[in-house]
Order: structure tokens, then C-alpha cells, then sequence
């Protein structure tokens, strides 16, 4: 029934032309919940459309999400950048909409849109250098864009493609302020600088008075008011009505030198007009002032001496009835003041029961319709919830959340209609407690403070759809979505209730077996699948999962080995059949490390490295599959310092060994006699790197090595005699060798220097030879791994170029036969093709594209024959498959359902 429902809903979801194939779960190995699990970790809710949405970090990427309240109800919506330049930003809200800045990694930015549904979730502007933070005007909103070259326009929107547009031509302008039906902003035109003004209209945008440093633009009721100033900061205060002749100069603010702190940092708007701090000329302190708007009514309203005022923030000022409720900070810290608009009429806040509390700097009033609430503490209660009337005597603690002299730490007030909800900190956790300004209670978990000690300048992530609140709570399964309509017992998590996954790894088939290693929640043990699909643990390998598991898992004449930590006797060397009495341990390591275990001629080597001691000791080992038969076969020299590059071909070992004073390319048989060095190679080049270092082909072995001139290509029969340069390739520098149909095949530097493309794909074994198959490739910094796969008489690749990004290429050793096969991800985002392996007459694959995440694809090379194989994640979730693996007619992978964790998955190859 689960494959039925499964195959039925991802048919609803795949685009047309896609013939989806059912994956069915092996076995739910982990079915426990993930212990330690970071969660979904959402971020920026918004309400959309009657349900919230939310982002999700997915790697690099980001995913909106959107949730109806319900576990089932809760799924992704789009993939919103691949990667991300930065992490998008909520921009703003319209009734039913939800607006979203998305910058690329390339700097690009779009204005996305959602009503919480995958057909209304697109981006909305063109991709433009940047995006900023957008204003909501009437049921629009606004926003600035601008090219890259300095060249800005104000923005207008609805919401829909048809409503949004430049609002007139190519204005450069900041946030706007609204309010009162208009919206007013700087912008900039031919004749310069300027306040601007506009109802939404392109001829009801015009230009009001010209600016030189403007700040502070600020709306309170019908007037605009600013800070301009001809010199090289705002000194002076201006207003508008909206009209050229009615914006005017207030009042200048002199500033004598750059010693003395800013003239404002904010203009707070209250009934009549506006608040703010200023200060006269040299020697005037800081002082609160009041504006309404004409030189008369601009004035002083505080007398302070000292720089009390210094750091007052508008959250730090609250109308109570006809006074002002401010904070000043002196010698004696942070009190409450109050003022009735006069110097003589400001005094500080005094009579409080018991005594008045002590302050935090910077954390904010918060006005409700029953007093103003702030944090702050006493030596009876600590840092709590307190309350305020603006009168001494209705001064007194709101609520002790944690009883006693502990620290609650009230901070991060968010504040809609007539609730407010803030998080506080008791017995050792954040939690989410909700008041109206009368009672308070208390929610659920959720993350601490992001920036302490300053969270109460951070309000929560909130999203409110109806009666019921969205946010991000924590608990055992991490940060997760949850919703609360306000009670204890209303508040749920949405997500996080998927099982842990037992994160398989290392599949290795063995005859009529597929091995692999899996963790069950306690212990991580080798496993085997049959013929039949059945999965089960081999008794006897499990190892908790505290310690080092079995890994590691390599064939070798007809038995698997693996490494492991079960016992006092630290590494340990085992081999199975694939049955309980074929399992045993073979060798124990103290003190070393074992690595690089490859099969030479249906015989294990593997290298041992020492654990101990300030340089490593490497040596050579093999096994028969007996512990009689598992011994070390040589000591590596003493001077070696690293190991790379370790390739089994046949009955020889390969590697590249780098000792203290040069580097040396060995050929083994995994015997002391047959192991030697046969080359060493000089140091005037790059690494040549590991991937595809050795390759053989008609009875000769290929590898790039490091020459005086640069990188060359060199052959060997596997004695220092029969090794020789080929020829120089310092033109070319060529790495991940790979053989085909007699043929050598390599990535090596663009003969055309002008290409963004910088490796590209050669064929070739003599400097006469080489070809260049141009085309995709690589630019330099990348690794190179084309993860050659041949399929039939072409050879395939992952390769890059500007337009298309990552993608699936093709060759069958020409030029023209050098070609794209599939822009999986359209554009120059990269659909990033991963774990290519070949079965049943077809590729398979992982790749990326917006709409589906990273999903399993599958392809018969051609552009129609490319195609999605399964959504096991539906939707733009990625289930990320790795390990693929064909077997018994199938194909085994490790993936992720979003339901069940990362687990083994199988697929009937056609």
C-alpha cells in the first residue's frame, strides 16, 4: 500500500513526459527517532495564503516550505536558489502573499512571491544585481533593484507578473517610507539628489526637494521628516506634506566635530509629530527633542548634564497618556524616566513598591493596553518580566518566571494586536512564553538567543495564520516547525518525526549478496541483502555506535573484508562470506590506522599506519582470508610521510609515495620482492592528484607524474627500466586518466586561453596524439571528478561550462561527438550529476534540478532518453542517493524519503 500511495502522488507531481518508477525500502534498519539531529531548522515564517511558510537550509541550498498545520500538511514548495550567495531574507507580507529576497552564488538577486502553494511560489523581478528589503504600500509593495552598474529603479508590485514594474524609469532610490495613502523616498534623476513622493502611479511620482546627505526619511501622520545637511553629515531637520512648496527646513543641529557622538541615530514617530535625540553644538550633551513639524514646535523636552541619552533606542520610548516613558542611563545604570514634554517636567521614574528595578541597556518598552512591560531585576527576583503604568506606585513585577533570585531574561518581544510573545530562560532552557499584558504563560521550547546579550533587540520568528502562531521549536529532534494556538496543550511540533536513518554506506556485491554497513540506533554492523531484497545484520559485527565501526568493505577472492573496533585490541582486520560462520576477525592493529584496502589479484593489501609516535610508520600488508595468512609483507621507509594515489590493476598495486625529501611512484604485488620503486619524480609542478592517477591499457600502465619541465605522461611495464616519459605534456597537464576502446582519455588544460572552460577533455597517449575534445570541462579550482562511466560504444562524464553549469556530457572520441546530453537544472545553475554507474542498457545517476531536488535519474543518452527516474523525496526535497549499486537485476542506493531517514532503497532495472 505505502509503494501504491507512493507511486500514485508522484505521478501528480512529475512533469510530463517523465515515466516515474516505483522505489521500494529494503528495511527500515533505524526506525528510532535521530538523536542529536540539528532538525529542519526553519527560519522566516510568513503567513501565505492561509498557511505558513517557512525556510530550510538544504546544504547550500534553500527551500521554501509551507505548512497547513499538520504533519502531512507540512511539505516543501520550491527550491529557491543552488546554491545560495547568501541565505534569503523575508522581504514582506501581502494579504495572502509572502515576498522573499533569494540572491544566487553569483549575486543575482530575485523578488520571489508565494501563496503558499508550489504553482504560486516564482520569482517575480528579473535577476537583478541586487534586491532590497521591500515596503508595503496600501496592497503593494516596493522595493529598490539595481544592475550591478550603479543603475537603480524603485519597484512596484501586487504581487502578480502583470502588476510588477519600474515605477518610472532609472531612479535610484533608497527604502521608502509610507504612510497616509503615499510613499516618500530619495531617488536620484538627471538634476541630482532629491526627496521623492508617490501615490503608486508613475504620474503621481514626482520630485519634491533636492538633498545633499539625507538620513532618516520618517512618515508620522501626514508629514515626512528627514535629516539633510549641505556639509558632510545631517545636521539639519526637514519636513514635507508631500508637496515642493510645503517641504522645508526645520532646524539646524550643529555638530562641531566628528568627537562628539551622532546629532540622531533615529526619528521616532508619536502622535503630532516626531521624538528624537540631538544635541546643539560643542559642549551640549544629548538630549530628547520634539517635532511637529514648524521651528516653533521643534524643541527640548530633557536637560541632561552627561551623555545619558547616549544610549537611547526608539524602542526605549513609550507614549503613556500625555507623558513620554523613556530610558536614561547615568552612573546608577539604566532607569525609567518619564516626561510631560518640558525640562522641568522630566524626572526619573521613583515610589516603586519595594524599590524600582534596575534596567537593561538597550532592551526595549513595550507598550500594551495595560501598562508598558520591560526586563529587569531586583536582588529579590533577578533579571524578570516587569510592568509599568508610568507611575511609581504602578511599577511592580509582572511575573517571576523562574522563582527566586535565578534569571528568566524576558527578551526578543514580538508584539501583534493585543499578544505578545518573547522567550525566557528557566531550569536551563529557552522557552516561548505568550501574555497579554495581564497573565502569561508558557508555550514550548525553543533555540536560545541567536546574539546574547543583546536578544532583547532581536524580535522572535514568528508567522500568525488565523488563531494559530508558527515558529521555530526545539526539542530532542532538533529545530523543527511548530504551531500553538496559544495553550500548552495546542502547541505541537510539525515536522521532526521522521525515524533517525541508519545511514548506509560501503555497498559491496559478494557473489548473491549485497553487503553493506548500516547503524540501527545502537550499534553500526555489516549487512547483507539477498537475492530476494531481504536485508539482515550478520551477527557478531556490531560495534556501538560511540566507537569505530565496520567499514571499509572490499571484495577480494570471493570473501568481503573490513575494518572495525570491537574490542580493547583497537583496529581489527575481518572478512566475511556473507554468513555468520564465514565472519571472523583476521588481525588486531594497536596503535594503527589501516586504510587503502584493495584487491590485487584476488588478494587483500592494505596499508597500516602507526598512531603513535611524532612520524608515522607505513607498512604493507596482505591477507588470504586466514589469520595465519594475514601478515605484514614490508615496512615502507622511514622517511615517508603520506601515501596517495593507491590503485589495485590486476595482479599490481599502484601508488605515489611522498617522503621528507622527494616523491616516488611504487609497483607492488603486494610481496617485499615484488614491490619497488620505479620512478621518482621531480617537484616543478602541480600534484597531478589522485583521481585517475593509474590506468592501464594494452598491457602498459599510464599515469601523469611531476617532471622538471611540468607534468608529463609517462608509461611502465612495472620496473624502473621499462618506465619512460612518453611525452611532455606541461601544455596540457593532464589529470583523471580514464582507458576506453584503446583509447586514453584525460582532462587537460583549453589550448584557447580566452574560454572560461580551463580543463577540457583530451584523448590521446603521445603529445602527435592528443586531441582536444572541446566542450565541457572543468574551471581551475574545481576537482576534477568526471566519474567516467562507458555505456556502449560512448563514454560519458560530468563536466562543467558557463552556460550550463554541471551537467551530463557524452563522447564517442570526436569533436562533434563531444556534446551535452541534458541541461538538467536549465540556465547556469548545475543539475550536478553524481554516482554515474551503468545497468540494464542505461545510466543511472544523481542529479538536481529546482523542481525535484536531488533525486535519482536515469539516461539511454539521448536528451528525450534522460529522464527522472523517481521522486523519492517529492516535490523539491532532495532524497540525495548515493551508493549506487546494481544487483540481481536491480539498483540499491542509500536515500532519504524525508518519512524514514537515509536508507537502503531498491529499483527494478527495466
Amino acid at each position: 500500500m505505502r509503494s501504491l500511495a507512493f507511486a500514485l502522488l508522484l505521478a501528480a507531481f512529475l512533469p510530463a513526459g517523465v515515466h516515474a518508477q516505483t522505489a521500494i525500502l529494503v528495511r527500515d534498519i533505524n526506525p528510532n527517532p535521530p538523536a542529536g539531529s540539528p532538525g529542519l531548522e526553519p527560519s522566516q515564517f510568513a503567513a501565505a495564503g492561509g498557511r505558513a511558510v517557512f525556510l530550510a537550509p538544504e546544504g547550500t541550498d534553500y527551500l521554501l516550505w509551507a505548512t497547513d498545520g499538520t504533519v502531512a500538511g507540512t511539505s516543501p514548495l520550491a527550491r529557491l536558489c543552488a546554491p545560495c550567495g547568501f541565505a534569503p531574507q523575508r522581504a514582506a507580507q501581502l494579504p495572502g502573499l509572502a515576498f522573499y529576497t533569494v540572491v544566487d552564488d553569483n549575486g543575482a538577486s530575485h523578488l520571489w512571491r508565494t501563496d503558499g502553494t508550489r504553482a504560486g511560489t516564482f520569482p517575480l523581478s528579473p535577476p537583478l544585481q541586487n534586491a532590497y528589503t521591500a515596503s508595503t504600500f496600501g496592497r503593494r509593495l516596493l522595493f529598490e533593484v539595481c544592475d550591478g552598474n550603479g543603475a537603480c529603479a524603485l519597484w512596484i508590485t501586487d504581487g502578480s507578473p502583470a502588476g510588477t514594474r519600474p515605477l518610472q524609469g532609472a531612479l535610484s532610490a533608497g527604502r521608502p517610507a509610507t504612510g497616509d495613502g503615499r510613499a516618500f523616498f530619495f531617488g536620484r534623476d538627471a538634476r541630482g539628489d532629491a526627496l521623492w513622493v508617490t501615490d503608486g502611479t508613475p504620474e503621481g511620482t514626482r520630485r519634491l526637494h533636492a538633498v545633499h546627505y539625507a538620513d532618516l526619511l520618517t512618515v508620522s501622520g501626514s508629514r515626512a521628516f528627514y535629516l539633510d545637511g549641505g556639509g558632510d553629515y545631517p545636521d539639519e531637520l526637514w519636513t514635507s506634506d508631500g508637496t515642493a512648496r510645503g517641504t522645508r527646513f526645520v532646524r539646524r543641529f550643529y555638530q562641531p566635530d566628528e568627537h562628539y557622538p551622532p546629532n540622531t541615530g533615529f526619528l521616532k514617530a508619536v502622535a503630532g509629530g516626531i521624538v528624537f535625540v540631538a544635541t546643539l553644538g560643542r559642549g551640549d550633551e544629548i538630549n530628547l527633542w520634539r517635532s511637529d513639524g514648524t521651528p516653533a514646535g521643534t524643541r527640548r523636552i530633557t536637560a541632561f548634564p552627561d551623555p545619558s541619552l547616549e544610549p537611547l533606542t526608539p524602542d526605549g520610548i513609550v507614549p503613556v497618556g500625555n507623558r513620554l516613558l523613556f530610558v536614561a542611563t547615568n552612573a546608577a545604570g539604566p532607569r525609567l524616566w518619564w516626561t510631560d514634554g518640558s525640562p522641568a517636567g522630566t524626572a526619573p521614574l521613583t515610589g516603586c513598591p519595594g524599590g524600582c528595578p534596575a534596567l537593561q541597556p538597550y532592551w526595549p518598552l513595550i507598550p500594551t493596553a495595560h501598562g508598558v512591560l520591560f526586563t529587569a531585576s531586583d536582588p529579590a527576583h533577578g533579571m524578570e518580566l516587569w510592568t509599568t503604568d508610568g507611575t511609581g506606585a504602578g511599577t511592580h513585577l509582572f511575573r517571576d518566571l523562574c522563582p527566586g533570585a535565578c534569571d528568566s531574561n524576558p527578551e526578543a518581544f514580538t508584539q501583534r494586536g493585543g499578544i505578545i510573545d518573547f522567550r525566557a530562560t528557566f531550569n536551563g532552557q529557552s522557552r516561548l512564553v505568550r501574555t497579554d499584558g495581564v497573565s502569561a504563560v508558557e508555550l514550548a521550547p525553543i533555540p536560545p538567543a541567536a546574539f546574547p546579550p543583546y536578544g532583547g533587540l532581536f524580535p522572535l520568528d514568528l508567522a500568525d495564520v488565523g488563531s494559530r502562531t508558527f515558529f521555530t521549536g526545539l526539542d530532542a529532534q532538533g529545530r523543527q516547525p511548530w504551531v500553538t494556538d496559544g495553550t500548552p496543550a495546542g502547541t505541537r511540533r510539525l515536522a521532526g518525526t521522521a525515524s533517525g536513518g541508519s545511514d548506509p554506506r560501503d555497498f559491496a556485491v559478494l557473489g548473491d549478496r549485497l553487503l553493506l554497513t548500516a547503524s540501527d540506533g545502537a550499534t553500526r554492523s555489516v549487512w547483507t541483502v539477498d537475492a530476494q531484497g531481504t536485508a539482515a545484520p550478520i551477527p557478531g559485527t556490531g560495534v556501538a555506535i560511540d566507537r569505530p565501526g565496520p567499514s571499509g568493505l572490499t571484495v577480494s577472492g570471493g570473501l568481503a573484508y573490513f575494518v572495525s573496533d570491537l574490542g580493547a585490541d583497537g583496529m581489527e582486520l575481518w572478512r566475511t562470506d556473507g554468513t555468520p560462520a564465514g565472519t571472523l576477525q583476521l588481525a588486531a592493529f594497536p596503535d594503527k590506522a589501516l586504510s587503502d584496502l584493495r584487491d590485487v589479484g584476488g588478494r587483500l593489501v592494505l596499508l597500516a599506519q602507526s598512531t603513535t609516535g611524532e612520524q608515522p610508520v607505513f607498512s604493507l600488508w596482505t591477507s588470504d582470508g586466514t589469520p595465519a595468512g594475514t601478515v605484514q609483507r614490508l615496512g615502507l621507509p622511514s622517511d615517508t610521510v603520506g601515501i596517495s594515489a593507491v590503485t589495485a590493476l590486476g595482479p599490481e598495486l599502484y601508488f605515489a609515495l611522498q617522503s621528507e625529501t622527494a616523491s616516488w611512484i611504487y609497483r607492488s604485488d603486494g610481496t617485499a620482492a615484488g614491490t619497488r620503486t620505479i620512478l621518482q619524480e621531480g617537484d616543478g609542478c602541480e600534484d597531478p592528484g589522485d583521481g585517475g592517477r593509474f590506468v592501464r591499457l594494452e598491457g602498459l600502465v599510464y599515469f601523469p607524474a611531476c617532471g622538471p619541465d611540468g607534468i608529463t605522461l609517462d608509461q611502465t611495464d612495472g620496473t624502473p627500466a621499462g618506465t619512460a616519459e612518453v611525452t611532455s605534456f606541461a601544455n596540457i597537464g593532464p589529470q583523471s586518466l580514464f582507458a576506453f576502446q584503446g583509447e586514453l582519455y584525460y582532462f587537460g588544460y583549453n589550448p584557447d586561453p580566452e574560454r572560461l572552460v580551463n580543463l577540457i577533455l583530451w584523448k590521446g597517449r603521445t603529445a602527435a596524439e592528443a586531441t582536444p575534445l572541446k566542450g565541457g570541462g572543468f574551471s581551475f579550482g574545481d576537482p576534477i571528478a568526471p566519474e567516467f562511466t562507458p555505456l556502449g560504444d560512448r563514454l560519458y562524464f560530468r563536466a562543467w561550462d558557463p552556460a550550463h553549469g554541471f551537467e551530463l556530457w557524452r563522447t564517442d572520441g570526436t569533436p562533434a561527438g563531444t556534446v551535452l546530453v541534458r541541461d538538467l537544472a536549465p540556465g547556469p545553475a548545475s543539475g550536478d550529476p553524481q554516482g554515474l554507474v551503468a545497468a540494464g542498457g542505461r545510466l543511472w545517476f544523481s542529479a538536481l534540478d529546482p523542481d525535484h531536488g536531488r533525486e535519482l535519474w536515469t539516461s539511454d543518452g539521448t536528451r528525450a532518453g534522460t529522464r527522472l527516474a523517481v521522486d523519492l523525496a517529492p516535490g523539491p526535497s532532495s532524497a540525495a542517493p548515493e551508493q549506487l549499486t546494481p544487483f540481481g537485476g536491480r539498483l540499491y542506493c542509500a536515500a532519504d524519503d524525508g518519512v524514514v531517514g537515509r536508507e537502503v532503497w531498491r529499483l527494478d532495472i527495466p
